[in-house]
């Protein structure tokens, strides 16, 4: 008999859709569909783009300054009350100038910018590690939870029987009404389970929209990682720090902090700048006389900075500093890699050691039932055993089922940690996204406000 608790969790599964078995969908169909539909890598390679452009902007100091400047007036002047004048100037002019030498601050800025590109690719696999892991996790968690809800409604069924068997017995006085009360109080708990079940299914597949951006239809097992995985810890370290975006990330940040403080030493240095400027223009009195006016000239000018307030003192010790951080910060993140290595390493295994006791254990837990089972029906085990049995039973599976969930999610998240959890690893016939065509099409791109390379190609 259905409570009002029941009726509303299947009302909310038959009107959600998100319960509703479609198509059966692979770990690699959920990994294609994260992928395609993040916005997370959607933000991160606009992220890249922009982090593009500062090469762009680090090269622009090769580059010429040209403007064009043009001005229109009316001046009136009157010296005490007398010989009032109206005058009309207009002028025009164009200048160039141009940095001739400038001691390393140009291509320390490139240099900086290129490192922070690198940088940022990085951190984009990084992205991409994460949302392939979210993904992999909620596939998982959507498998996991659906099997405890078959496995609590078989268990439901089983004790439905049971209390009707129960029932008949004590008809015929073969049972006692203590017999039935707890057949009864078991069923009860047995519908209360498959209910929690039918709501941790409900928030899985919630989780499971979020991260792959569809609704999940007949989730299959996931595969198992084990040949994409290295076979010796040993190995599984040295890919860590190989391989590892957060790693790379990290020295790419060592690179471009000791750009920087090359950068911030040059500003000390001298520099020298070639300039163009040529005008000419037009100023017509009230007299209607006409002056016309024009000028060009070229200067070669060099500069040699002496002091300046001791800004550019300070922030080349700053930038110094920045550069011990980056580089304390790449040793804590490869500490962080080795443990996060050998933490999935030994989860995995674990893992694998439980699969195989659970898998004995749920046997055993099976054959022990039958016999119970029949030595209830010889008047040498009573009710409560069988339930015990039956109980022992549906914990052992559900047990065993979350082992191999557990398994899966330590195998990803060793992917993760030795940096392999990435599209370009797996057959996924996705197209996959090309960080380096923005960056080939602006490095010299002189002018324009449109790239032609969009986020979504």
């Amino acid at each position: 008999m259905l409570t009002r608790s029941s009726h509303l969790l299947a009302f909310v599964i038959a009107f959600s859709g998100l319960s509703v078995p479609v198509a059966g969908q692979s770990l690699m169909d959920s990994l294609k569909s994260a992928y395609l539909t993040s916005p997370e890598l959607e933000a991160a390679r606009a992220q890249l783009h922009a982090t593009d452009e500062g090469v762009s902007q680090a090269l622009s100091g090769y580059r010429p300054d040209v403007s064009l400047s043009a001005s229109a007036g009316r001046n009136y002047s009157q010296y005490r009350g007398y010989n009032s004048q109206i005058n009309n100037p207009k002028q025009i002019g164009i200048s160039l100038s141009q940095t001739i030498y400038d001691f390393g601050r140009t291509g320390n800025a490139v240099d900086a910018a290129e490192a922070n590109v690198l940088k940022q690719r990085s951190s984009l696999m990084s992205t991409e590690q994460s949302v392939l892991l979210n993904a992999a996790t909620a596939h998982a968690d959507v498998y996991k939870s659906e099997r405890i809800l078959d496995l609590t409604r078989q268990n439901e069924n089983a004790l439905a029987q049971q209390v009707e068997a129960t029932q008949r017995r004590f008809e015929f006085e073969e049972n006692t009404l203590t017999d039935v009360n707890q057949s009864q109080s078991r069923l009860a708990g047995a519908v209360a389970q498959r209910i929690d079940a039918e709501g941790q299914v409900i928030a899985a597949n919630a989780v499971y929209e979020r991260y792959v951006g569809i609704r999940p239809g007949a989730v299959l097992a996931p595969a198992s990682m084990e040949r994409y995985l290295p076979l010796s810890i040993k190995d599984a370290l040295a890919q860590g720090l190989a391989r590892n975006p957060d790693y790379m990330q990290a020295q790419y940040a060592v690179d471009a902090a000791q750009e920087n403080v090359d950068a911030a030493g040059a500003e000390l240095l001298p520099y020298a700048n070639f300039s163009v400027d040529a005008g000419r223009g037009k100023d017509r009195s009230a007299s209607l006389r006409e002056i016309n006016d024009e000028s060009a000239s070229i200067n070669v000018q060099l500069t040699v900075p002496l002091y300046q307030k001791g800004q550019r003192s300070s922030q080349t010790r700053a930038a110094r500093d920045q550069l011990q951080q980056a580089k304390s910060e790449r040793d804590r993140v490869e500490r962080q890699i080795s443990e996060s290595v050998i933490s999935a390493w030994a989860n995995v295994a674990t893992a694998d050691a439980r699969i195989a006791s659970l898998e004995t254990q749920v046997e055993t837990a099976r054959v022990a039932l039958e016999g119970v089972r029949r030595e209830q029906d010889a008047g040498q085990r009573s009710i409560i055993d069988i339930l015990d049995a039956e109980q022992e039973v549906l914990n052992s599976s559900i047990s065993l089922v979350t082992a191999q969930r557990d398994r899966s999610v330590a195998q990803f998240n060793l992917a993760v940690a030795i940096g392999m959890l990435q599209v370009r690893e797996f057959d996924l016939d996705v197209p996959i996204y090309d960080d380096v065509e923005h960056y080939k099409e602006i490095r010299n791109q002189w002018w324009g406000t449109v790239s032609e390379v969009h986020i979504n190609e």
